[in-house]
């Protein structure tokens, strides 16, 4: 009986582990699948990819971040601080806001080493 138990405990760990590692593979887009756009050819309000390095950090929530076709003001949002600083290079997934001021509203930032961070929305 006991023998029986054990089994079914271990067989309940090895799915849930096995569950774990094939949500989190498909929950995280790997960098190679990711299709860049160039700061100057960024649409408004269309979810995009840009890439380049951080040229001046801003305030706590905000940094510019430059690539060879232009710069742009990133906004992470007040809940997402003091995330980068001057000099990293990283790539950063949001969309366009073409207001008086034209910010780039991050949702997604991946560092050079692959690390994925998610922001948190305001």
């Amino acid at each position: 009986m006991k023998t029986k138990m054990k089994k079914t405990i271990m067989m309940a760990i090895l799915m849930s582990g096995i569950t774990v590692m094939v949500l989190n593979g498909f929950s995280q887009e790997k960098q190679t699948d990711i299709k860049i756009t160039i700061i100057s050819e960024l649409q408004n309000y269309k979810d995009s990819y840009i890439k380049g390095e951080v040229i001046k950090i801003l305030d706590e929530d905000e940094f510019r971040l430059q690539d060879s076709s232009g710069k742009i003001r990133v906004y992470t949002g007040w809940k997402n601080t003091n995330l980068v600083s001057k000099g990293d290079k990283v790539t950063v997934r949001g969309k366009r806001d073409p207001g008086i001021i034209v910010d780039f509203y991050a949702t997604e930032i991946i560092r050079e080493n692959g690390e994925v961070i998610k922001l948190k929305p305001d």
